[in-house]
């Protein structure tokens, strides 16, 4: 019942693959098998300003062998890749407000699961006025303890408007 609730709160919060945007990345979001204990996190917003709090963009992977990670930009050009587990991307100059980016991440578990994911993230500099800060997830709510896998309202940025 977890990895179901798990697997729907990735789909609702990181949107679908293959939305009218033009990032189409082909992946499929499948839920791992009941015997499998790991698991991938991976928030849709972070904020690289320098004060050690979700300054790096990176997927949270639990009892994984290997990861392709891929940052693209709005125009699906590829700007990040990697297959280290736990490196993770910060953008050279990040604009003010919040920028949208793409997300493609393939992983594979211990017991021999792949789980593919794709989506999109914000790197949040303020808010625009009218934005809902709620929908953003964080780095820093990751706990693999928690019963959905992360803490909802927890995150210890602070949310500052845009001028």
């Amino acid at each position: 019942m977890k990895r179901i609730f798990y697997s729907i709160l990735l789909l609702i919060s990181l949107y679908s693959c293959g939305k009218k945007d033009k990032f189409e990345c082909g992946v499929q979001n499948e839920m791992a098998p009941a015997d499998d204990s790991s698991s991938l996190f991976i928030p849709n917003a972070f904020s690289p300003d320098g004060n050690g709090l979700n300054d790096v963009f990176v997927p949270f992977t639990r009892n994984m062998d290997s990861v392709h990670f891929a940052v693209y930009d709005t125009d699906n050009r590829l700007i990040f890749e990697t297959h280290e587990l736990y490196k993770g991307w910060m953008p050279d100059n990040a604009e003010s407000g919040l920028t949208l980016y793409h997300y493609k991440v393939m992983a594979k578990s211990h017991q021999g699961y792949t789980y593919n994911r794709c989506g999109d993230f914000y790197v949040y500099k303020c808010l625009p006025k009218g934005f809902d800060a709620s929908t953003l997830v964080f780095g820093d709510q990751y706990d693999p303890n928690a019963p959905d896998g992360y803490l909802k309202g927890s995150s210890a940025e602070t949310f500052l408007l845009c001028k």
